[in-house]
């Protein structure tokens, strides 16, 4: 349902306001073929995280699983949802045996916060940043008396034909 699709779109626009061009989240929703949608105890949208999974040959021929973060994109007022994202996706990751996530930093102040998670600068003009996964790796989420629940709802491009609504 295109209408679905849109509305959806459209509230990622209003939660990535001002950091993210609309022009490239509508990009986004046409590429990405997993997700993460996070809501409010009021069931409200706070958050997205949108990646696309494939598979790459290494150098000494092996193949192994890469995922590329195309938009994470967190509410203003929840200062520790963009911290519970990338737990989720080293959990994510964790759990399906992807051995590195790629993204791209926004700005320079997100490359900074990036590289305090774990993520290495590869390239500075296009600020794409890559982490090795380390599979063993436990991660104990901190959360304090500020932090609302948050609830995470997996989102694919073909659940938009099969849910009427959120």
């Amino acid at each position: 349902d295109k209408s679905r699709y849109s509305s959806l779109e459209n509230k990622a626009i209003d939660t990535c306001r001002n950091l993210i061009s609309p022009k490239y989240i509508h990009t986004v929703f046409n590429r990405f073929n997993k997700g993460y949608m996070y809501k409010d105890d009021n069931g409200e949208i706070i958050g997205f995280c949108l990646w696309k999974e494939y598979n790459k040959i290494t150098k000494s021929g092996n193949e192994s699983k890469q995922l590329h973060i195309l938009l994470i994109c967190a509410d203003y007022n929840d200062y520790n949802l963009g911290r519970k994202i990338l737990y989720d996706m080293d959990g994510y990751c964790i759990d399906n045996k992807i051995s590195s996530i790629i993204l791209e930093a926004a700005n320079d102040t997100l490359v900074k916060y990036y590289e305090k998670s774990g993520f290495v600068l590869l390239n500075k003009l296009t600020r794409e940043m890559y982490k090795k996964v380390k599979i063993l790796t436990i991660y104990k989420n901190k959360s304090s008396s500020k932090t609302r629940k948050i609830k995470r709802q997996s989102i694919q491009p073909k659940d938009y034909e099969l849910e009427e609504s959120f």
